[in-house]
Order: structure tokens, then sequence, then C-alpha cells
């Protein structure tokens, strides 16, 4: 009963992806020395190798890492990826990062080590750190998680203090504070992470007019395509809330916590 009076009004409005990090993060937070023992047994590392049946030409792999290597090994993938494409190789992404694997098993290693940016986001007396597009971690495995990483401390963002600049390119502290108020992108349902959205002038910008949190929206590229080729209204009532109308005239509120489809 005290999840749902917690979180019962806001599940309808988030996709299944997101409803099931907010679940997971409000069971924890509940019971986090349980959380912490049942995360330990049902993410213990491990990889394993099933040879495929039928065929010695592949093999399957299948494995639990550390959220920070897993981060850097996908990094590092879609590096030697690109660099294989560079180099001439004409498959497809998928098997030129299976490549880029076996290179890696074979020491061939990228000339230079990748960055990888994790966002740990913590709360003073809470029990539990969020990890950025990872779902919540208990406060004694941050020492696991960032063990050997450079740790940087930022201050919190108050969201009331918006400094707007005369321009309209999106400065990093403004993006930033956008992403961390909105974390997905302003679209119906959305999943995709407003980190890798782009950051939108839902008020269409003036020449020399002010560019504020209170007047963008995170967009990925396929809403972006659909706002303005495919017939489909954004608007901006109020700060923190977005309202789209579709070709068949439906109509949703994006907010904060989600999607709220309207009658009308």
């Amino acid at each position: 009963m005290w999840i749902d009076d917690r979180i019962g009004d806001t599940l309808p409005g988030l996709s299944w992806a997101r409803a099931q990090r907010l679940l997971e993060g409000e069971i924890a937070a509940a019971d986090p020395a349980t959380a912490d023992q049942e995360e330990q047994t049902r993410h213990r590392r491990r990889l394993d190798l099933y040879p495929r049946q039928g065929t010695a030409a592949a093999t399957d792999v299948v494995g639990v890492l550390d959220t920070a290597d897993a981060a850097q090994l996908d990094h590092t993938l879609a590096t030697m990826a690109a660099e294989l494409a560079a180099a001439g190789d004409t498959t497809d992404l998928d098997t030129r990062r299976a490549r880029a694997l076996g290179l890696l098993a074979r020491g061939q290693h990228p000339a230079q080590t990748p960055i990888v940016h994790l966002y740990v986001h913590t709360t003073p007396g809470a029990d539990l750190a969020r990890v950025e597009g990872h779902g919540p971690l208990a406060h004694t495995a941050l020492g696991e998680l960032l063990a050997g990483c450079r740790v940087r401390l930022t201050r919190v963002i108050n969201h009331a203090e918006s400094v707007p600049v005369d321009a309209y390119e999106v400065p990093d502290r403004i993006r930033e504070q956008l992403i961390l108020a909105q974390p997905v992108e302003v679209v119906p349902y959305a999943t995709l992470t407003a980190r890798h959205a782009d950051m939108d002038h839902t008020i269409p910008w003036t020449h020399g007019g002010p560019t504020t949190p209170d007047n963008l929206g995170p967009l990925g590229r396929t809403a972006h395509r659909a706002r303005t080729h495919g017939g489909y209204l954004l608007t901006q009532p109020q700060p923190g809330h977005w309202h789209w109308t579709t070709p068949r005239g439906q109509h949703f509120l994006i907010t904060n916590h989600g999607t709220i489809r309207l009658r009308t």
C-alpha cells in the first residue's frame, strides 16, 4: 500500500520501461537491506559462452558486468566498430561490434582509452542513489561502481534559478538543467532519455529573444521530424508542460511525471 500511495497515480502515464525503473526504485527504498541482498544475488557477475547447436561458426556470449564496465565496453565497441567501417568494413553495425569484441579478445585494443560518463544522483539521508539510465543503486555499492573512476561532484541545480541567454543556441548549463527537470523526451509515453535528445525551442524563438529551460523541450530526431514534417502540433502552454495534437486529433499532455491522454 505504501508504494501504491506513492506512485499509483503516476504509473499509467509512463512507458513500461520508465514504470519498471520507478517501481524497482520504490521497492528498494521501502526495504533497502533486502533490496541490496537481492541485488547481489540476482546480479552476480558472470560471463558464459554457449556454442550454437548445428554450427561451429558462432557462439552466444551472455554475461552480467558491473555497470561502469558495461558502459566502458559498449563505448569501446562502438568506437572500434566505427573505425572498422572507416577502414572499409561494409558489414552492419552489429556484426562490426561482434568483430570488435573478438579483436579485444586477441589483445588488439583501441589506440586511446575511451571516456565514459556515468551520472549518479544522490540525496542526503537516502539509502539509494540513482544511476542515470540504469536505475537505483544502494549506497553501499557505490564504492564498487566508482572504484578506479575519476569522480566529479557538482552542486545541486536550483530550477528556480534560471538565467536566460539572448541567443538561439542552448548553453550546457541550461541543457543540464532541462535534462534533470525532464528526464525523457517530451513525446507521449517516451523512452528516449533527454541526455540523448536535442533541446528544441518548443516555444518558437524570436531573433534577440531569450533561450531558457521554460521555452525548451528535449526531442529526439524522430519526434522532431514528426513535428516539422508529419503534421503533429507541439505547443508549450506553461513551463514543464507540453501539449501534442496528432494528425487524427488526439491530444496528449506531457510533464516530468509522464503522459496524460486528454479526452476532448
